[in-house]
């Protein structure tokens, strides 16, 4: 009875990676500072992760039109309470978050440590700025420990050699994957939609390629 039972939603393999029909959504949500399924729903303020894919997205997510934006995709570490364990999870990180990740990968890549192999604790520093009171996300990072945390880098390194398909089509349905083009470029496609708002990020992007084509 409990193997038919399985088959309606699928079950979680045994000492591998879950990778669900749906990659389990997580907010950064930096008006709170806390990770949250929704608006009303939050996990805490902090999570410790293992970053198994990163993409660069154009587009809106929410509140948030028209920005650059990092998607995440990880695995919550071996002791983390708050997010399923061993389950593909997704976020997205914009401006002072993403530059927060970049900086830390950038400094760990420069001193010929592989960021992928370690584990990143996510937490929220708050700032204000004049009547602003915000937080943005913090990435601090440390090599495994344990025999646990060791056994999970396996089982990460197995599930991402067998080239899983990792999408997340309700997150990026108003984005863009501009993996592979320039940052200057990105850059110019968000200063034009601050000016054209009404464009799509493919026609945003198709406007400045081909200037002369019309953007609809």
């Amino acid at each position: 009875m409990t193997n038919a039972l399985s088959d309606i939603f699928g079950s979680k393999p045994t000492d591998a990676i879950y990778l669900p029909d749906a990659p389990y959504a997580v907010r950064f949500n930096c008006q709170s500072g806390q990770l949250a399924l929704s608006e009303a729903d939050f996990l805490g303020n902090e999570a410790e992760i293992s970053v198994i894919k990163v993409s660069r997205y154009f587009g809106s997510l929410g509140k948030a039109r028209n920005v650059a934006w990092m998607q995440l995709f990880y695995i919550p570490a071996p002791g983390c309470e708050v997010l399923p364990s061993n389950t593909v999870c997704v976020s997205y990180i914009k401006t002072r978050s993403l530059s927060a990740l970049q900086q830390t990968v950038t400094r760990l890549v420069g001193e010929g440590v592989n960021p992928a192999e370690g584990i990143f604790k996510v937490s929220f520093q708050r700032h204000i700025n004049g009547d602003r009171n915000y937080a943005s996300v913090k990435f601090d990072w440390r090599e495994r420990k344990g025999k646990e945390e060791q056994e999970q880098l396996k089982q990460i390194v197995e599930f991402v050699e067998s080239k899983p398909q990792l999408l997340d089509l309700d997150g990026t349905r108003e984005m863009m994957c501009v993996d592979g083009l320039p940052s200057l470029l990105v850059q110019q496609m968000v200063d034009t939609a601050k000016l054209e708002p009404e464009l799509t990020p493919h026609q945003v992007l198709q406007s400045l390629q081909n200037p002369q084509l019309p953007s609809a």
